[in-house]
């Protein structure tokens, strides 16, 4: 293989891979070009317009909605923890009465069996309203749901364990000698685990005012249970008229402790707060409590028995005392545990309402949104849609109708109306609408100028080639004259060459009178033979002698469309003489179909058409185009396709098999005659051909047969001096002209 040709081959693999290269980077260049913003409908713009910002909307109220459902959540855990703090309330309060008796009991005998049943079933019935109470409390967890991880759970578990612990208590007291002091602070324990659960109701809420009313609630708890646990060791030192070292110091402590919460309750609770608290807590048996225990503890100080002295110091009067003063501070510890559940459930209604609320704007927003979208989309999509469909009716289909009446009509700019488009909104949808209108108006005001234009050229055309007929004509009657009159053989014959040439451009004259869209004036007024129309062709071919005509006899062409078959046919085998060697012959055959037609061929033997040409060439016969500068160059194809249209005579070209191209011309029936009696008119003239000689014998001919005024070609048997006569043929037998 040669250097070029490695090259070439290396070159060409290149050039392959460098293809392949580009159509694998041109798809993902085409697939981002339709997602780039550019590239989308308005429609899909519209929507990302208007869905992000309100995505955003909605993440933001979402954020809100779930913040607020929340709340409602927290607040209705606070609210079902606020109830369950309610019945450990009244828990703790029973318990700091059975931790009283208790005391009562312990006082009377350290050794079990020595206490009196009395004060055994007096407590055992106190055990059973505790019991009943700690299975409230039990109920209200298990509404709290499962403990959990927080500070909250881990006190919910811490007292349903010390619960647990309780019976074992009271087995200890029951069974055991043990002594007060620890009896009385297991159960202090046990109501601090209580209390300390409490002290976490509140304590998930951002809520202030719920906040300071549990801190308030548990303020004033813990000091009830000291009240208690101070009123259980006064008991029990009354009963045994004595108080311990130990007892005195954990009274005197307690007092501490009781005084330091009713200040820290009197801190975080509200003006209304302290108001019940100073209505409940108040009166004579609060007095008497304060007062007794003053008096026995200073009893206590000087070394004087603690009872027997005055009336109302026995331990009957303190426990009256007492237990009236521990329900009035229960009465207002349950006032404010009522309140902590009442403030928790209204902030679960307010969050439970905020969140509907909420809910009902974001949707609210939604649905205007969605509405307002619809309509913004249907305002801008529908007219674009109208636009673009008025844009593709005038382009496809109302801009060539007037383009094509315009030139049928020749109708000027003021005949033309142009329909705007129908969209009637002032937006800038809109104005484009109006200057697309402004854009078809134009556009038919050219059209019109242009058919004007083209009209006057037509004009142009008719003028000039009636002044060269007429000059043809002359010419023709002149070169006859000459004819006549010639005796030299030899001028004689380039008389003829020159009636030929004048007889072409008499033709030529005749194309531009196509052109122009004119008819023939030149017509028969009966039916001429096929033979005699074909052979009337050939007289109008510079190469006639060239061509075979082969035609039958017995058919005729009806008197009208003659001139325009006899040109037609012309033009077709002065093609085919053209396109062939001058030692060729083409051929000129005619035969009937059982359709009624004729079919005519005319085959060459010339350099042929490509197919693509040949597809091309039919194209133009089948549909004429407009007259432009290429029709001017073929000339002749037009012509034929022109006077094809005008009698609707089908015309196509094909390859002929000889090489090449034969043209078909298929004659409709409707222009053709077949006469069946004797009596038919005869062929045009005389002569072997039935064509005039020279143009002077058809005008004569013509003259004595004028066309009638009838549309129609009638039949008409013409008289003997009608008939036009050759008076001389070639020597090939053709006819001169």
């Amino acid at each position: 293989m040669s250097t070029r040709a490695t090259n070439g081959a290396a070159d060409a693999t290149q050039d392959g891979l460098a293809a392949q290269g580009d159509a694998a980077e041109g798809a993902p260049r085409r697939r981002a070009q339709r997602w780039a913003p550019r590239n989308w409908r308005v429609r899909s713009r519209l929507l990302a317009l208007i869905v992000i910002p309100t995505v955003a909307a909605v993440l933001l109220g979402g954020l809100r909605i779930t913040e607020n459902v929340q709340d409602t959540l927290t607040h209705e855990r606070i609210e079902t923890a606020a109830t369950l703090g309610e019945a450990i309330v009244d828990l703790a309060n029973e318990l700091g009465r059975e931790r009283l008796l208790t005391a009562a009991y312990i006082a009377e005998s350290p050794n079990p069996a020595n206490r009196s049943q009395q004060r055994r079933l007096e407590l055992e019935e106190q055990q059973q309203v505790v019991d009943q109470a700690v299975n409230e409390v039990r109920t209200g967890a298990l509404e709290l749901g499962e403990p959990g991880t927080d500070l909250a759970g881990d006190r919910l578990s811490g007292m349903l364990t010390a619960l647990d612990g309780l019976g074992a208590i009271r087995n200890e007291v029951a069974d055991t000698r043990v002594t007060v002091l620890p009896a009385v602070t297991k159960y202090r324990q046990l109501t601090n685990t209580l209390i300390g659960f409490n002290e976490t109701i509140a304590e998930n809420t951002g809520d202030t005012a719920l906040r300071e009313s549990v801190r308030a609630m548990t303020a004033l708890s813990k000091a009830r249970d000291q009240l208690s646990y101070e009123a259980a060791l006064m008991l029990h030192s009354l009963m045994r008229n004595t108080m311990s070292g130990g007892i005195q110091e954990a009274v005197e402590s307690t007092r501490a402790r009781y005084e330091n919460e009713i200040q820290n309750f009197t801190a975080s609770a509200t003006v209304d707060q302290r108001k019940i608290y100073d209505d409940i807590f108040s009166g004579l048996e609060v007095n008497r409590m304060a007062t007794m225990r003053l008096r026995v503890m200073m009893r206590v100080d000087t070394g004087q028995p603690l009872t027997g002295l005055t009336a109302g110091d026995a331990p009957a009067d303190y426990l009256e005392v007492a237990g009236e003063s521990l329900d009035r501070m229960q009465e207002v510890e349950a006032a404010l545990s009522g309140e902590v559940r009442r403030q928790a459930a209204d902030l679960k209604t307010g969050a439970r309402g905020d969140a509907l609320v909420d809910s009902g704007f974001i949707l609210a927003l939604l649905a205007a949104v969605l509405v307002m979208t619809l309509l913004v989309v249907r305002s801008m999509v529908g007219p674009l849609r109208a636009l673009r469909e008025g844009a593709l009716r005038v382009a496809e289909t109302e801009l060539p109708r007037a383009i094509a009446r315009m030139r049928e009509s020749s109708a000027g700019p003021g005949e033309v109306r142009v329909a705007p488009v129908g969209v009637d909104s002032s937006d800038e949808i809109g104005e484009v609408a109006r200057s697309f209108d402004e854009v078809h108006r134009v556009a038919v005001r050219l059209a019109s100028d242009e058919a004007a234009l083209r009209s006057n050229v037509n004009a142009m055309f008719v003028n000039l080639s009636r002044r060269s007929q007429t000059l043809v004509e002359r010419q023709l009657r002149l070169i006859d004259g000459l004819e006549q009159s010639e005796q030299d053989s030899d001028r004689l014959g380039d008389l003829f060459q020159l009636d030929h040439l004048a007889t072409r451009m008499r033709r030529n004259n005749e194309n531009l009178l196509v052109l122009s869209g004119q008819d023939n004036a030149r017509k028969w007024a009966q039916p001429i033979p096929l033979v005699d129309v074909l052979r009337g062709a050939l007289s109008e071919v510079e190469q006639y002698e060239r061509v075979n005509v082969r035609a039958p006899s017995h058919i005729s062409v009806l008197g009208r469309p003659v001139n325009d078959v006899i040109h037609l046919v012309a033009e077709l085998v002065e093609n085919a003489t053209s396109f062939s060697a001058h030692d060729t012959q083409v051929s000129v055959t005619a035969r009937a179909l059982e359709s009624g037609e004729v079919m005519i061929e005319v085959s060459d033997s010339g350099i042929g058409m490509p197919p693509e040409e040949i597809e091309a060439a039919n194209e133009r016969l089948a549909k004429p185009p407009v007259i432009d500068v290429a029709v001017s160059r073929r000339m002749g194809l037009f012509v034929v396709g022109r006077l094809a249209a005008r009698h609707g005579i089908q015309v196509r070209l094909r390859p002929a098999h000889n090489g090449g191209v034969t043209a078909l011309v298929a004659l409709p029936a409707d222009l053709l005659i077949s006469p069946v009696d004797s009596a038919a008119p005869p062929a045009l003239g005389t002569g072997r051909g039935g064509v005039p000689d020279t143009y002077a014998e058809a005008t004569a001919a013509f003259a004595a047969n004028p066309a009638p005024s009838d549309p129609a070609d009638v039949w008409q048997a013409p008289a003997a001096g009608d008939r036009p006569s050759w008076q001389r043929e070639t020597p090939s037998g053709l006819p001169k002209r």
